[in-house]
């Protein structure tokens, strides 16, 4: 029989990963809204996380991964809590209803859970203490699947880019510039290799490796917001620098994948170097 996995949430992210395990081999089926944007290759089942009713096409077989990666479409009004907590409840308890038991429950979350803005190293054993909305609602949405009766693990990604996530390079092409001091540390992860880091993390658990609770997705370099709009400003042949922005981005960090690459795992694209290169042969 096939190895199966349900992706939930099956947007660009996940169709991304539900092409690459199909591919491999796996039988896999997405959940979305609106399925008729989902490759054939993808057993598409149309969901609305807010109802409580299990979905009519609900899958009859064994489900041995399921993929809870749900996004906000950028144009809704909701709350967090309605979308990460109450969408996963939903699904935890269809497969209760259904009597299924998967092996493993991934959670795609974010770095949003860690306050950290002093601009020091943050790992998975940093402390998660988040001030805004949507991280206290993805920390309560980890914690709900830690509490399920599935074994469970957070992969914490931040700053997903990729084709058609080019807000860093809309700014740069507006000439917007952050004072030189103090220096705000960010990070961010390609969409591809996002997207290989989770298939990674399902075939280290399919093949009997034990995982840990959290995993943070971001690349090998961590960079000020100042260096990196520089950087892009000066590829773009942007000179003419007229909107500062005052307000302090949301934290200053500097995350670790080194456990990520423990497993096997590296980025493509090892910087926003590498990745904006990419995006700007596309777009020039």
């Amino acid at each position: 029989m096939n190895k199966s996995v349900l992706i939930i949430g099956c947007g660009d992210l996940g169709t991304r990963l539900g092409i690459d395990m199909v591919d491999e081999g796996w039988s896999v089926y997405g959940m979305r809204r609106n399925v008729s944007q989902l490759p054939k290759k993808i057993k598409g089942i149309s969901i609305d996380l807010y109802q409580t009713d299990m979905p009519q096409n609900w899958p009859k077989q064994p489900i041995d991964y399921i993929v809870f990666c749900v996004a906000p479409n950028r144009d809704d009004h909701f709350d967090y809590d309605r979308l990460y907590c109450n969408g996963l409840k939903n699904v935890l308890h269809w497969l209760n209803q259904s009597k299924q038991q998967p092996k493993h429950l991934f959670v795609i979350s974010s770095t949003a859970v860690y306050d950290q803005d002093d601009g020091e190293w943050v790992d998975e054993n940093s402390s998660a203490t988040p001030s805004s909305s949507q991280g206290k609602s993805m920390l309560a949405m980890e914690q709900l699947a830690f509490t399920s009766n599935i074994s469970s693990t957070s992969v914490r990604l931040s700053g997903i880019y990729g084709p058609g996530r080019t807000y860093l390079i809309n700014q740069a092409k507006q000439g917007i510039f952050y004072p030189a001091q103090p220096l705000l540390y960010t990070n961010r992860i390609y969409i591809s290799d996002a997207t290989n880091l989770i298939h990674k993390l399902v075939n280290y658990h399919q093949a009997g490796h034990s995982l840990s609770n959290y995993y943070i997705g971001v690349d090998d370099a961590p960079s000020s917001i100042q260096e990196v709009l520089t950087w892009l400003q000066t590829k773009l042949g942007v000179f003419e620098l007229h909107t500062e922005l005052t307000q302090r981005r949301a934290g200053s960090k500097k995350l670790s994948n080194k456990l990520a690459r423990s497993i096997g795992w590296q980025p493509e694209y090892l910087s926003y170097k590498e990745g904006y290169t990419t995006l700007l042969k596309d777009l020039i």
